[in-house]
């Protein structure tokens, strides 16, 4: 029982160390076999969208605003009509079962659980997702 709880908290852990995506895709190159880190982590083709997020995402500058009083703060939003927790959607990625088990359905029931929408790929397992899971 010790033996399982401890393999259980294990990977909680090394979760909670991570702080950006940056720590995330480092955990990812170590422990998935090359071929499948290079699908997961590269662009399609020559990869110019690809370029062009991460050139778009460093181009913004986040202005904290501390000492501003906001009585009942939220991230709650609503996205093609359907009311979410927080300004975040999960990305398509086919093939999701390659490096989980749990594939598009884990990412699709994670999304609904956290109250945000799962984008699916054309290549998901969509015929077997929940009703109830907005997507």
């Amino acid at each position: 029982m010790a033996a399982e709880a401890a393999r259980v908290s294990a990977p909680t852990s090394r979760l909670s160390r991570m702080v950006g995506w940056r720590d995330v895709r480092a955990a990812a190159e170590r422990r998935l076999p090359r071929p499948l880190f290079e699908y997961v982590d590269g662009g399609a083709e020559d990869e110019v969208t690809l370029r062009a997020n991460e050139e778009a995402f460093r181009s913004i500058a986040f202005r904290p605003r501390m000492a501003v009083w906001n009585p009942s703060p939220g991230l709650a939003t609503r996205v093609l009509g359907t009311q979410i927790a927080m300004p975040v959607l999960t990305a398509p990625c086919g093939g999701m079962r390659l490096v989980h088990p749990d594939g598009d359905i884990g990412v699709a029931n994670a999304a609904a659980r956290h109250g945000t929408i799962a984008v699916v790929s054309s290549s998901s397992s969509v015929r077997a997702l929940p009703a109830t899971t907005p997507w």
